[in-house]
């Protein structure tokens, strides 16, 4: 989105994020800004290194932004105009909530078994699923302090919206879309070319995917459809204690021979990945507009996903995509076997799949609500004859989102962008 908003905005942009100490500088390319302030080694994104805190102050308070764009709730960076550290209007663009992800952070585990996963040296060092969920209990509290504390927020999805207001009324939200990847775009899946009974899946980063929903419905599948795969990407820890757990439970289910890891795939990978594949589930047990799930869509996969979240707002119900309540193998394997056996409702669900996603996922639109909206942050006092333009440019279903006023782009200004 940067790259595409850079050319459209007349502004001077900095760029501000951390990186890995030996990565941390301050340096330009192409006329634009770029610090990277260096972490710990044990950083994590919830546990809040607050020397870089203290960092990202010092630089704003000499960059002097006249808007301050702070992508995620789930970093500490939107305190900084939350406790009003730094005085520029702030733009919050949702991604994950931690508010509502934290109800979910262990899936369908409870405390103790989420302690028997844990390795020792996990538990010693805070790193394995109990320590996941104190990490997370503590970014939902400084999250709640951002949502609270800023004006100005962005998100594309009907929960995030809600999710919002709930915590604060007050706040001014404005849809904007999200980028993904162009591999995804230029890759088109057909029935032809897809291995049939296949299932992939897209990032198994913990219990909170739905990894044991997924093996408890591949066994109910393996019944009927013995030849059946399913194929995980993914950053899971091949030495952590859930991916030990969760290989002890493939292998009780006695599916080693239907379960692949992939690893880490980057985009052109990804893309091959799914358009090779039958179908593609989704079993978060929370998630907001999953890029995964967008990916899939915009290749043309059939997919299934838990109804959680925003995902309701990616795609409609047996038109778009299949829904299964969350936390369900036996509905996540009658949803996918469906797919397996009609060929007519795979292509019709891929067809429309796609078109939404190229809605839902639009660089153009995406430019334009983002100009609109510098332009009403900087001039709150726009004139509301310019919210029919703002209308005229959102999709149908983004219209009863809008809050008045709308707003004319933004005058050339500094603009800050985590």
């Amino acid at each position: 989105l940067f790259a595409q908003a850079r050319r459209a905005i007349d502004a001077d942009w900095l760029i501000l994020t951390q990186g890995s100490a030996d990565l941390a500088g301050d340096f330009t390319v192409d006329g634009v800004r770029h610090v990277v302030l260096g972490r710990g080694r044990r950083w994590h994104n919830w546990s809040y290194d607050w020397r870089g805190f203290r960092a990202a102050g010092d630089v704003l308070a000499d960059w002097r932004p006249d808007l301050v764009h702070v992508h995620g709730s789930e970093n500490y960076f939107g305190l900084l105009t939350a406790r009003g550290l730094v005085r520029a209007p702030a733009l919050i663009a949702l991604q994950g909530l931690l508010h509502s992800y934290v109800r979910t952070v262990w899936g369908p585990l409870d405390r103790a078994q989420a302690r028997r996963i844990d390795l020792p040296l996990e538990r010693l060092r805070g790193t394995g699923l109990l320590g996941l969920a104190r990490q997370w209990r503590l970014g939902a509290r400084l999250e709640h302090e951002i949502l609270r504390g800023n004006r100005w927020f962005a998100g594309r999805t009907a929960w995030d919206r809600a999710t919002l207001h709930a915590i604060n009324p007050a706040a001014n939200y404005r849809p904007l879309h999200e980028l993904l990847r162009p591999e995804f775009a230029r890759t088109r899946w057909t029935l032809a070319e897809a291995r049939r009974h296949t299932i992939f899946f897209g990032n198994l980063a913990g219990p909170h995917k739905g990894g044991e929903v997924l093996v408890a419905a591949l066994r109910i599948l393996r019944r009927s459809v013995p030849d059946v795969r399913l194929r995980i990407a993914g950053g899971l820890k091949p030495q952590g204690g859930y991916a030990c757990h969760l290989l002890r439970e493939i292998a009780r289910a006695g599916l080693t021979q239907n379960v692949e890891f992939l690893g880490y795939l980057d985009g052109a990978a990804m893309a091959r990945e799914l358009a090779r594949t039958h179908v593609f589930a989704s079993a978060s047990f929370m998630d907001n507009s999953p890029n995964t799930v967008g990916e899939a869509m915009m290749v043309g996969v059939p997919c299934v996903c838990s109804y959680v979240g925003g995902l309701p707002s990616m795609a409609d119900e047996r038109r778009e995509a299949r829904f299964f309540p969350s936390g369900d193998p036996e509905a996540l394997a009658a949803a996918i076997a469906e797919i397996f056996a009609n060929d007519a409702l795979a292509l019709s669900l891929s067809a429309a799949a796609r078109s939404r996603a190229r809605v839902f996922h639009d660089p153009a639109t995406a430019v334009t609500q983002l100009a609109n909206l510098y332009g009403e942050m900087l001039a709150p006092t726009a004139s509301v004859a310019n919210r029919a333009t703002r209308m005229e440019t959102s999709s149908p279903g983004e219209r009863e989102w809008m809050l008045p006023p709308g707003a004319a782009s933004p005058k050339p200004g500094t603009l800050s962008a985590r």
